[in-house]
């Protein structure tokens, strides 16, 4: 592979990645959590990875620096970017079950004059 075709295709790729994960997000926030907490958790969301992004930089000098190598750093990073996809695998799941655990605390109970209450439990 020629040098600029080389250059060219390994600064492609991870933007690509990166910009699918850009247009998702909105999406699985909508999914987990529903239209109505998209701003709050959007905006949750954005802070987090502002702090990441903040304090993630000197972090990685400071492990730089205690080892003299940037290997340490490489592996702690990626051993935490596991993490959060690890953590993320059962979100869809635990959505699934708060929503069961939510409909069934719901009781409609129909009286005998025909008026509809309903009865929340907690």
């Amino acid at each position: 592979m020629s040098l600029p075709l080389s250059r060219l295709v390994f600064s492609i790729t991870p933007h690509t990645i990166t910009a699918c994960f850009a247009a998702l997000r909105s999406i699985i926030c909508v999914e987990l959590l529903g239209i109505e907490k998209l701003t709050n958790a959007y905006g949750m969301l954005m802070l987090f990875m502002g702090v990441a992004a903040l304090l993630g930089p000197p972090f990685a000098a400071t492990l730089k620096n205690l080892t003299n190598s940037f290997d340490v750093s490489f592996y702690v990073m990626g051993a935490l970017m596991v993490l959060s996809g690890a953590l993320s695998l059962p979100l869809r799941r635990i959505n699934k079950w708060e929503v069961e655990r939510e409909q069934a605390s719901n009781l409609e109970l129909e009286p005998l004059n025909g008026e509809r209450h309903i009865v929340k439990n907690s």
